[in-house]
């Protein structure tokens, strides 16, 4: 499992894109080669993943965990947040990157209340 260090002396920015993963996967930052975009509809995780075969990749959400494993000795593991659904998470794998999908939870969407 790679885990990445805090970032310490981090510009207002940073710390907002940390407190971004903190609020939405439980954890403070990513490693190298790791990218986390958010839209309306969830989040897109892209991972570098040079000279790797999609039969060597495995994917998978494991107590609200998401593992990435490549091959036998090395991967990386995302806490998932309540506002992710696990249960639509997809994946692709194209050119050394992969792609997996985060879609947003039916919690976690904002909806406006009537008030009578």
């Amino acid at each position: 499992m790679i885990l990445a260090p805090h970032l310490l002396d981090a510009s207002p920015w940073l710390r907002s894109f940390d407190r971004l993963i903190t609020q939405a996967f439980g954890q403070q930052a990513l490693p190298p080669g790791i990218r986390l975009r958010q839209d309306d509809e969830g989040w897109t995780l892209e991972a570098d993943l040079p000279g790797a075969s999609r039969d060597a990749l495995g994917l998978e959400v494991v107590q609200g965990e998401l593992r990435l494993k490549l091959g036998e000795n090395q991967g990386f593991s995302l806490k998932l947040g309540p506002a992710v659904d696990p249960t639509a998470i997809q994946a692709r794998f194209d050119l050394g990157v992969l792609e997996v999908r985060l879609p947003k939870a039916a919690s976690a969407e904002t909806r406006q209340i009537t008030i009578h």
